[in-house]
């Protein structure tokens, strides 16, 4: 699992680097920390609509919001810039709630809460992920 580097110095201030872009395949969900808070990254496709091509890649808190035990890393499906909680790996996991991975808001139930937010920047071939959240929405 990459770790944000917190101290490094060479990137923006108030961003930890989480690794370099080849580390996250594309329409996959990963695991990273920053600052020693777990949180997933969605490498979007940046071409049907999976937001900007110069860095598809965005931050959100590690657990969904309606069964706050299923790891969006483990049930979470990428179709664009939309995260859907689809694989079954504990009860009540594939649910079918969708959340936008830019934004957290909530784009189908059974969810109501979106997903906490982090910005996320691409410097060179590096990904920086901010050590604080945007504010989220609620649905």
């Amino acid at each position: 699992m990459p770790e944000g580097d917190a101290g490094a110095t060479s990137g923006p201030v108030g961003f930890a680097r989480v690794g370099s872009k080849s580390d996250f395949p594309v329409n996959v969900v990963s695991r990273i920390v920053v600052n020693g808070d777990a949180r997933a990254l969605s490498h979007c496709d940046p071409t049907p609509g999976g937001g900007d091509p110069s860095c598809p890649f965005y931050a959100t808190q590690l657990h969904c919001t309606h069964v706050t035990l299923c790891e969006l890393t483990q049930t979470g499906v990428l179709a664009g810039t939309v995260l859907t909680c689809l694989t079954k790996y504990l009860p009540g996991c594939a649910h079918g709630s969708k959340f936008d991975v830019v934004t957290g808001e909530v784009k189908n139930g059974p969810a109501i809460s979106s997903l906490v937010v982090y910005e996320t920047r691409c410097l060179n071939d590096e990904i920086w992920v901010a050590i604080r959240s945007i504010a989220s929405k609620t649905r």
